[in-house]
């Protein structure tokens, strides 16, 4: 239970960021949530004046404001099926009286939800707003004024609310743009704004005074509503009942319906609960699910809330896939799962006027200055909390991953990544930087796949998959997957497969993955010319040979694959026996370039002399330390080159 102490220590410490609104990457708006509220998407807004009479209604767009904060029991909150109703605004199955009457193909709720509604409106805890829109609801108009206003599109010829437009794409009704996979007219979610005179807040689902007249209503009447909610009551169910909280160590309300909607507002997945009383949920250990654990209604809803504000504001979301860092007193904390440049970024100024090649010194200082600036809120004696939630069914959620670490160790461990697995990295014309590749990126260059002449993409749950397992080598410090190494430097010889620029982001992609996962060798991200191992000579070979094929190419017939560049593959296998083939092929390029490819034959000639003994004779695969050398002589090749040119040297 230490995951829910710590979200319940979050919402706490957070507390003042209830109800502020926040857009995330996607445009999305999200917020903390009140105790007894959850979040859903909106398609209809309705406005009333302060008696309770309709103004006008309008489609709420896909423009991210959408997500609405709507008063909740245990039970609607997390709703899967059944007639559960929400307090205020829901859905036209439980709003609209004559539902049934205009082709409703669900089972009405308006019973259940009018009678709360006017339990609430009717008790000392109710303000104008709520008895405006039980006023509203008492007419049972809703769905003729919206027909009315043109919101929802009616053929009153068949008697029916169609699905689909065929007419022109300018003229379609802007309800048809907004409803969720097809979903029928009358699908809808409903929320309410009351205009009374001298409040600046008319939107319901964003004042706090309807939020504090909810809670103080549904604590004082908690046992009556939950059990109004409830069709079959349970002993072990009853909400009457206090349990001891396994979180809190003392007595609370029990809570016997956890919220869903946890990664977004669509999500019916849970992370608690025990509803599978004819399945296997027990396994014949515990009678009943109090047996197991009990938590308190209040932390539960606290810790829910949290981590899904958490996980809108700051996680990495992918599919079912989740995952967050995070410290309970609200500091801020770095992003994980982002790359160097994304996370850090670099400014010209910060950038040398000459980039050298080894940057390795340049990088950890720059990320050991950014991360300091963390430390200053990030106390040494802080925690942060790495959690990963996943689901293997659409309607269960598991924990995956968990740490709790330092601030300090934190900072340290993530230091250690984006230092240890630094390497040139080339994404794109706009994106060049000295660091560590994100895991998707990880995942993408080594299990993607290319169709035809469609760029490569890798599948979903391959891609999920692989950034958890990368998940441990960043927080521990674990080896990175050896499957995930091999396969890295398979694709990256691979290199004619591949467009160019493909080829430069999963070379330098694989460079840094090999360097970090063979950290012992103290690989340089500078040519390191004192290294005389086979697989490192060869690879400098290879740069050379392509470099010298490539710079002759460029005079005549830019664009063309050099030889060594074809034979890429074969050269990883059987290095000795295709240098020759490649050596060969060089010489008309050699005369071709006349003594402008003297420092070429040089650099032959000087790296031939390093091998040991019968090293170069020997005919077996090579490691990836091929490609770390291959990377640095090419870079350095292209250095000289360049000084040459800007110094007006041909040589």
């Amino acid at each position: 239970m230490s995951w829910i102490e710590k979200l319940k220590m979050t919402y706490d410490n957070c507390a003042s960021e209830i109800g502020v609104e926040f857009k995330n990457g996607k445009g999305n708006t999200y917020c903390l949530l009140p105790i007894a509220h959850t979040s859903q998407n909106a398609q209809i807004e309705i406005v009333l004046n302060g008696d309770g009479q309709f103004l006008r209604a309008k489609v709420v767009p896909k423009d991210g404001n959408q997500q609405t904060t709507l008063q909740a029991t245990e039970s609607s909150a997390g709703r899967t099926n059944g007639i559960s109703p929400l307090s205020l605004g829901d859905k036209l199955q439980y709003l609209a009286k004559n539902y049934i009457e205009y082709g409703g193909t669900k089972k009405s709720g308006f019973t259940k939800y009018y009678e709360r509604l006017k339990r609430w409106s009717a008790s000392e805890y109710s303000i104008q707003e709520i008895q405006s829109v039980f006023n509203y609801i008492n007419n049972g108009d809703l769905i003729t004024d919206l027909i009315e206003s043109k919101v929802l599109w009616y053929d009153s010829e068949n008697r029916t609310f169609p699905l689909k437009w065929d007419g022109d794409k300018d003229e379609k009704p802007a309800i048809l743009s907004v409803l969720q996979n097809q979903s029928e007219q009358l699908d809808s979610l409903v929320r309410f704004s009351v205009e009374v005179p001298g409040n600046p807040e008319s939107h319901l689902w964003k004042s706090k005074a309807v939020w504090e007249s909810w809670q103080n209503y549904y604590f004082e009447n908690k046992i009556l509503e939950d059990n109004y909610d409830i069709e079959k009551v349970k002993e072990h169910h009853r909400s009457d009942k206090t349990v001891f909280c396994y979180v809190e160590g003392k007595e609370y309300n029990y809570a016997g319906n956890h919220p869903a909607k946890i990664r977004n507002a669509g999500d019916g997945a849970k992370l608690i609960s025990s509803n599978d009383t004819s399945g296997f949920t027990y396994r014949g250990r515990f009678e009943n699910d109090e047996q197991a654990c009990t938590i308190g209604y209040e932390v539960s809803q606290k810790a829910h809330n949290a981590l899904r504000w958490l996980i809108a504001k700051q996680g990495y979301v992918d599919g079912d896939l989740a995952i967050i860092a995070w410290s309970p007193k609200g500091a801020d904390v770095p992003e994980l799962l982002e790359d160097t440049c994304s996370l850090f970024g670099e400014s010209e100024e910060e950038t040398p006027e000459e980039k050298v090649v080894d940057t390795a010194e340049y990088t950890a200082n720059t990320l050991s200055q950014r991360l300091a600036g963390y430390s200053k809120t990030l106390g040494p004696t802080d925690n942060v909390v790495v959690m990963g939630i996943n689901s293997a069914t659409p309607g269960r959620l598991s924990v995956g991953f968990y740490r709790e670490l330092t601030g300090t160790e934190f900072l340290k461990r993530l230091e250690e990544w984006h230092t240890g697995c630094a390497w040139s990295q080339k994404y794109s014309k706009e994106k060049v930087f000295y660091g560590a590749p994100a895991p998707k990126d990880i995942a993408w260059a080594a299990f993607g796949t290319k169709l035809g002449t469609s760029s490569r993409e890798i599948d979903d749950k391959i891609k999920r998959q692989t950034v958890e397992r990368l998940l441990p080598c960043i927080i521990d410090g674990q080896q990175i997957p050896t499957d995930i190494v091999k396969t890295l430097v398979r694709e990256s010889s691979k290199r004619i497969v591949h467009d160019n620029w493909e080829w430069e982001k999963i070379l330098g992609i694989t460079c840094a993955v090999y360097k970090h996962s063979e950290k012992e060798k103290g690989y340089k991200m500078a040519l390191e010319e004192a290294r005389t191992s086979r697989d490192y000579l060869f690879g400098r070979l290879l740069a050379v040979a392509d470099s010298l094929e490539g710079f002759a190419l460029s005079q005549t017939e830019k664009g063309r694959p050099t030889n060594a560049a074809r034979m890429m593959q074969r050269f990883a296998d059987h290095p000795c026996s295709t240098w020759r083939t490649i050596e060969l092929a060089l010489s008309p390029y050699k005369a071709r370039l006349g003594h402008k490819g003297t420092k070429y034959e040089k650099a032959i000639d000087e790296i031939m002399s390093k091998f040991i003994a019968d090293d170069f004779s020997k005919d077996t695969a090579l490691s990836g330390e091929f490609l770390l050398a291959f990377h640095t002589q090419r870079t350095e090749l292209m250095k000289k080159t360049e000084n040459n040119t800007t110094e007006g040297d041909d040589q």
